[in-house]
């Protein structure tokens, strides 16, 4: 019992305390959690699913369209009476229902079928399947930008993590110090100005260590908003990775020229905008149709239907439209308008485009160059670390010499965790802007 009491307690504590309910995500945990999540993503999956419906009805327009009516039909009196020796004769079924019963039932097949529009029924089609594209290539950037997003909060974590464990070992060194200091002073080695710097370094140290907890926690918060986990705990998982790698400016340019959304957009929007322009100029053009219609009319529903008056009738007919109020030219004016807007616009797109790929590049390599820098700094830092501390505990140096070496050494770790950050998150803004 006692041992079940205590387990009981051990169990409590562990779900009061949150201890091991911490989610461990990783860079590639965040972005299959974002891609599941991302509200943006799902209305772009939709708006895709929706243009999708519409290539259906952009189709349409070729295929004939078939209907069936059923009628039931009651008239006070027969269009026709009829008696004595004519009875007979319009009772032998070559006259219709319709003329001498009061009750008429009757069914009907229509179909009707565009022949000739003058391409209205080819561009209407074509502007559903460009729709489609633009669709694709919304949701391709939608994506692109979810999975960036997605990696630079991750990043951003990641860094606070990093910062906060140099808050922290800069405080535990400055609370070293602060004793060590003390003691040199008992001993007549130290005078009590070093006791005094020493113990507002550490001071500084700990109030360091508590904006880089905050920063973190903040961090922390934004990342979980972004994936939507708001009450879930999560750990960071992993390391800022540092594989070397080599682009060419050029490369990357002519990159995002070929694959980037929004440039493969604007064509598609240049193609829709001449389309639509043709779709509008075949509305004043005579338009060539055909239908047929097959009737069956009877006075009796319980009569066979190979008894009843059965008739068909075909008809082409040309229709042309003369004078629509200038509706037709008004459509015609807006969308040669706005064909312009988006000629003149993708030349704007073409350069903010290359203004992004500059920079990501500029930033990477700058980036690169900085981690090959640093990393040889934080190692020549830290062997002067241990060179100052052991002569800070003879005596040889004063505390203020200690201490510079020490904010060295903090400053080379934060510049080189920094880099890394940088390297990382400049090799993601090259695949967003290239539209890998």
């Amino acid at each position: 019992m006692k041992k079940f009491t205590g387990l009981a307690v051990l169990a409590i504590v562990f779900v009061l305390t949150g201890s091991g309910w911490a989610r461990e995500i990783s860079e590639d945990d965040v972005v299959d959690i974002a891609l599941r999540n991302s509200q943006e993503l799902k209305i772009a999956e939709a708006n895709l699913a929706a243009a999708y419906g519409k290539l259906f009805e952009g189709f349409s327009g070729f295929l004939p369209k078939i209907n069936l009516g059923l009628s039931y039909t009651q008239l006070s009196a027969p269009q026709i009476k009829v008696s004595g020796p004519a009875a007979a004769l319009f009772s032998s079924g070559n006259v219709s229902p319709a003329l001498i019963s009061e009750t008429i039932f009757g069914a009907q097949v229509s179909v009707q079928q565009p022949i000739f529009m003058w391409g209205k029924v080819y561009y209407g089609n074509k502007q559903a399947r460009l729709n489609y594209l633009l669709a694709q290539e919304k949701y391709r950037q939608t994506k692109n930008e979810v999975i960036y997003k997605a990696k630079e909060n991750f990043y951003r974590a990641m860094l606070a993590e990093k910062m906060q464990n140099i808050a922290r070992a800069s405080a535990d060194l400055s609370r070293t110090y602060y004793e060590t200091t003390k003691k040199l002073y008992e001993e007549g080695k130290s005078s009590s100005y070093d006791v005094a710097r020493a113990k507002v370094g550490l001071t500084n140290a700990q109030l360091g260590l508590l904006r880089a907890e905050n920063s973190r926690k903040l961090a922390r918060e934004a990342l979980k908003t972004f994936l939507g986990l708001n009450d879930e705990d999560i750990e960071i998982k992993g390391e800022f990775k540092y594989e070397e790698k080599d682009f060419r400016l050029e490369d990357l340019l002519e990159k995002a020229r070929q694959n980037r959304p929004e440039m493969r957009s604007i064509k598609w929007q240049k193609e829709l905008g001449e389309s639509q322009i043709k779709f509008y100029s075949a509305d004043n053009k005579p338009q060539l149709l055909g239908s047929y219609v097959y009737t069956g009319q009877s006075a009796d529903l319980n009569t066979s239907f190979d008894n009843w008056d059965k008739r068909w009738q075909a008809v082409v007919s040309v229709q042309w439209p003369l004078f629509d109020g200038l509706a037709t030219y008004g459509r015609i004016r807006q969308a040669k308008a706005n064909l312009k807007q988006i000629v003149s616009s993708s030349q704007l797109l073409q350069d903010g485009i290359q203004l992004e790929v500059r920079s990501a590049y500029f930033n990477f390599v700058q980036a690169k160059e900085a981690i090959e820098a640093q990393k040889e700094n934080v190692q020549t830092a830290q062997d002067n670390l241990k060179i100052a501390q052991e002569r800070y505990s003879l005596g040889l140096v004063s505390y203020l010499e200690l201490q510079d070496v020490h904010l060295a050494l903090a400053q080379a770790e934060t510049n080189y965790q920094q880099s890394l950050f940088d390297y990382n998150l400049a090799l993601a803004t090259i695949r967003k802007v290239t539209g890998e």
